[in-house]
């Protein structure tokens, strides 16, 4: 799943999806860099950034669920101990730093005050045949995670977030 996110934050990709080029632009004004880290010279740009200025980014592998991501000085030392084949299984992402609010959490049965951020994740559905014609495109649902502001990782299933009901105003 990272793969294709980064895949589709590439130049002209979500063009191929959506027709017209104003709504393109605002749903590309929603991504945060996302760069490959294998060979190519992208991911060689980015393996060097990441060295460079490791505070700026997460490395994130291709899996789901929390725990796995690095972060800041954990960065180096990960790349390093990665050969070219095994970076190809990771990607690059700018490390977002969202505003917190304070907000009560439940979790394990407890009631609990702090600092959060929350993410939310909408999900479509897309399916076509092989000649490109689509033959699903729908929204697929929506899921509201929100964490202690000074949790790194995401991942409901970890522990590390709780599932969140979004106030619509």
């Amino acid at each position: 799943c990272k793969k294709i996110q980064q895949v589709l934050a590439q130049p002209g990709v979500v063009e191929r999806f959506i027709d017209d080029q104003e709504t393109a632009q605002q749903i590309r004004e929603c991504f945060v860099g996302l760069y490959p880290l294998d060979s190519s010279p992208d991911g060689q740009k980015a393996f060097e950034a990441a060295l460079n200025n490791p505070h700026n980014y997460v490395v994130k592998p291709q899996r789901e669920g929390g725990g796995y991501n690095s972060y800041g000085d954990d960065i180096p030392k990960l790349l390093g101990s990665l050969s070219e084949e095994e970076r190809k299984g990771y990607i690059l992402m700018d490390l977002i730093r969202a505003p917190g609010f304070n907000s009560m959490l439940l979790r394990n049965g407890e009631l609990f005050s702090a600092e959060v951020v929350s993410e939310l994740g909408i999900y479509g559905i897309w399916v076509s045949d092989a000649q490109g014609n689509v033959v699903v495109n729908r929204h697929g649902g929506h899921l509201l995670r929100t964490k202690a502001s000074d949790i790194r990782e995401g991942g409901v299933a970890a522990g590390f977030a709780v599932i969140d009901s979004p106030l619509l105003i």
